[in-house]
């Protein structure tokens, strides 16, 4: 595999450690790839172009290498080092690649993230979504682009707690992740509606409801089932205990919605399928502003009180058949994948002590899999070396 260069939009290389920080986060160089980055394959791209028509004329230099700024611990890591925000959009074509690309591998590669246009926000969750792609065809890195998600928010130049409102359906960043389904490269949030992007150029298309079947939100980590191509969803909301289960066809056709009865409004970022099971985790981060935090504008915080379990339900089915576990206090953004292993649930995740809380952000990760029984009313959690020892029951 060879290395594609040119320059970043900012001119800057990293300078904070955004491996590690993303490795706290659960999102390690697997994780990546499957979360923040997405890959929309195809010979002629996922929309059925080959790209040319989307070139614009642009330079094709290559970028020099640059000594990295010194971190500086007076601003925030978001501001600063690979996460500082790209200030301008750029189309860069015929890109020089070191070494070489295999041909075989041809399609769309494409990353989002937060990116505050004005360079600075109150929390690395607040800024704008930027989607950057490369265009690969037979060999050769034909375009490079970076560009705004055009959403209500970025049109108006304010972030979520600027723009006033409920959070929900249009009312979103999109700033989160990325996902090719039915012929759709949508951007998505931690809530709202995600939004349909061109693979031909990256610009935005619009909002997405899923013809109007989807509810208030989205989160940003659906999951494809790889036998069926169905895509597995969830949303929940800011201002009530409010979680929905999704599902949507081949075709993307939203077929199952079920509710999920939640005595808490909390944030639920992630959660994971087997080819049997939807798993959810809930942690104590809940809605309101806390005077102790690091950054006590943000609207949620730890709650040592509050609520945090595992809930195990039938893939596609209904959300009153959810068997909950509790267990110790803990916040976990992102899983990493999940199985069945005869009659328990195995999930392997990356558990933080908390979030959000006096201690700041980001907590050292503790790589943990965790194992569920769903007759058997426990969830537990293990080393990963030790997950083969335990069996929790049969399930209901």
């Amino acid at each position: 595999m060879g290395h594609i260069g040119g320059t970043q939009g900012s001119g800057e290389p990293a300078a904070h450690d955004r491996r590690a920080f993303l490795r706290a986060l659960g999102l390690g160089a697997a994780g990546v790839s499957l979360g923040g980055l997405g890959v929309a394959p195809g010979g002629a791209g996922a929309d059925g172009s080959t790209g040319a028509d989307g070139d614009a004329a642009a330079g094709g230099a290559a970028g020099t290498t640059v000594a990295p700024r010194p971190y500086d611990p007076a601003k925030p890591y978001w501001e600063q080092g690979n996460f500082a925000p790209v200030t301008t959009e750029e189309t860069v074509t015929d890109l020089e690649v070191s070494g070489t690309i295999p041909p075989e591998l041809s399609g769309l590669f494409v990353r989002n993230g937060s990116n505050p246009p004005g360079g600075t926000s109150l929390h690395w969750f607040l800024g704008d979504g930027m989607i950057h792609g490369v265009r690969l065809r037979r060999g050769k890195a034909s375009w490079y682009r970076n560009r705004y998600v055009r959403t209500p928010l970025a049109e108006a130049q304010k972030d979520l707690l600027e723009f006033g409102g409920v959070p929900g359906r249009e009312n979103n960043q999109s700033n989160v992740s990325l996902v090719h389904h039915a012929g759709k490269l949508l951007s998505l949030g931690e809530v709202g509606w995600p939004f349909e992007l061109s693979t031909r150029d990256l610009s935005t298309v619009g909002a997405w409801g899923f013809d109007g079947r989807l509810g208030e939100t989205m989160t940003a980590h659906p999951k494809v089932d790889p036998a069926t191509g169905r895509l597995h969803f969830f949303g929940y909301e800011f201002l009530r205990p409010a979680l929905t289960y999704y599902a949507a066809d081949a075709e993307g056709r939203i077929d199952v919605v079920s509710p999920i009865a939640v005595d808490v409004a909390t944030m639920v970022h992630d959660f994971a399928i087997t080819e049997r099971d939807a798993v959810f985790w809930i942690g104590p981060v809940v809605f309101g502003a806390d005077v102790s935090n690091p950054n006590p504008t943000i609207p949620f915080h730890w709650d040592p009180e509050g609520p945090c379990r595992v809930g195990v339900m039938p893939l596609d089915g209904r959300g009153d058949d959810i068997r909950w576990f509790d267990i110790p206090p803990c916040f976990v953004f992102h899983g990493l994948n999940a199985h069945r292993d005869g009659d328990d649930v195995v999930l392997r995740l990356h558990r933080l002590d908390q979030a959000f809380g006096p201690p700041g952000d980001p907590l050292p990760p503790h790589p943990t899999d965790r194992r569920a029984g769903p007759a058997s009313g426990r969830g537990d959690g293990y080393p990963a070396s030790a997950c083969a020892a335990a069996n929790m029951g049969a399930p209901s």
